[in-house]
């Protein structure tokens, strides 16, 4: 058995890794160095990441045989579009933009991941998270999820941006919701900022992440090369606990058992495989959320992050997926998902699809997944009534996706023989 103290020494020492230098590249993420001046100013950090760390290894050595979570998780978010002038002061849809992607991201139904015939398809893995705008405020009250507010503050210090008191905006508790926080974050070489788990107290109004306006969401006034919204990505994969791929370090550990070892982060897009650190003969993942790569070439969390992020969920996260501050759905797709019925479930030998939105397509992706994150099932249908031979599959529980560019819907499914 692993001791106390030899748990604590590792802990530190990967809390502490990430002075790493970008030389004229772009940093697409300063989570690591505001973690360190964040322990500098709270020793009470390091032994909350300790007891975290502690109850998420318990927690995936528990939930080893499970590798995805057994019903779909629902985070509320809530946007403060911190606004200086019409540049930043982002449009409704863009807005809106950014929870669309982040459902297609972290359920692995984004149009651009790998094919099946790429050498690390079977690494990906589905959360089966899906984000929504919320509706309720932390007062019972309705509200649009979206907050906005004109500043003078050219935030120097970007975590101006989370008090109120520096000419920024208190976020909401942290246990209830997700704060994202936009704006033009003027002096930071940065793309997006997260707080880990555990770097503020339960329930803190500034927990959440930072995003650069021009990095956000994917329409809009967005910066070539990071115009897919996959800044938020990144930086929820932080929020959920999630180091970067390399571990901070030369070759680093990233805490994760599906991830190969690479030497540092990898920017553009790399030409497949890229070797380093002995990683032969596919090399590094830089397709991966948790790398420093354009947009366009990040595609995919892989299955043991994905375990990770359930198991920061269930232990220091658990207080937000039953927060219920929102319908369980996307807000911008609320009207077109409520309009779906799949029945009957518990399903035998056929399942019945009914009530597709217009979208710019008519045609959808069907895809369903057994629990242990294998697909076995893939067509693609129209938006009329569709019925789908069953038959051959056997008694347990499923998670049906379907979606197009425009649309996302998520159902567990029981079938029952």
């Amino acid at each position: 058995m692993i001791s106390i103290r030899k748990i604590s020494i590792c802990c530190l020492l990967l809390l502490l890794q990430g002075a790493f230098v970008f030389g004229n590249q772009p940093s697409r993420c300063s989570s690591m160095e505001y973690l360190q001046e964040k322990m500098a100013n709270d020793p009470a950090i390091v032994a909350r990441k300790l007891q975290i760390e502690n109850d998420i290894k318990q927690w995936i050595e528990t939930h080893k045989d499970n590798r995805l979570s057994q019903t779909v998780i629902t985070i509320p978010c809530v946007i403060f579009n911190v606004y200086h002038n019409n540049f930043d002061s982002l449009s409704q849809a863009q807005l809106e933009s950014q929870i669309d992607v982040l459902n297609s991201d972290f359920n692995a139904t984004n149009t651009d991941r790998l094919s099946s015939s790429h050498p690390y398809f079977n690494k990906i893995g589905n959360a089966q998270i899906v984000f929504c705008i919320a509706e309720t405020d932390p007062n019972g009250n309705p509200t649009s999820g979206i907050i906005r507010k004109k500043t003078t503050n050219n935030f120097t210090n970007a975590s101006d941006i989370k008090y109120t008191n520096k000419n920024g905006i208190d976020g909401w508790p942290a246990d209830e919701y997700l704060n994202i926080w936009v704006s033009d974050i003027a002096q930071s070489q940065f793309l997006g900022q997260a707080d880990f788990p555990g770097d503020f107290p339960q329930g803190s109004t500034h927990d959440g992440l930072i995003v650069q306006y021009n990095a956000y969401g994917n329409i809009g006034t967005l910066t070539a090369y990071y115009d897919k919204g996959r800044t938020a990505t990144h930086e929820i994969g932080h929020w959920l606990n999630l180091k970067h791929i390399w571990g901070d370090a030369n070759c680093g550990d990233d805490l994760i058992d599906d991830t190969p070892k690479q030497q540092t982060a990898n920017y553009d897009c790399p030409t497949f495989p890229h070797v380093t650190c002995s990683n032969g003969p596919n090399g590094d993942l830089f397709m991966n959320y948790m790398d420093y790569t354009d947009d366009a070439c990040m595609s995919m969390f892989t299955k043991g992050q994905v375990q990770r992020m359930l198991a920061t969920l269930n232990t220091t996260r658990s207080s937000i997926v039953t927060s219920n501050k929102c319908s369980g759905t996307t807000s911008v797709s609320q009207q077109k998902y409520n309009q779906v019925k799949v029945f009957p479930n518990p399903i035998q030998n056929y399942l019945v699809i009914q009530g597709l939105p217009q979208t710019k397509s008519r045609m959808f992706t069907v895809e369903i997944y057994n629990m242990l994150g294998e697909k076995v099932y893939y067509n693609t249908i129209d938006n009329s009534q569709t019925q789908l031979e069953m038959v051959g599959y056997k008694t347990g529980t499923y998670i049906l996706n379907i979606f197009n560019e425009d649309f996302y819907f998520t159902q567990k499914l029981t079938v029952v023989k």
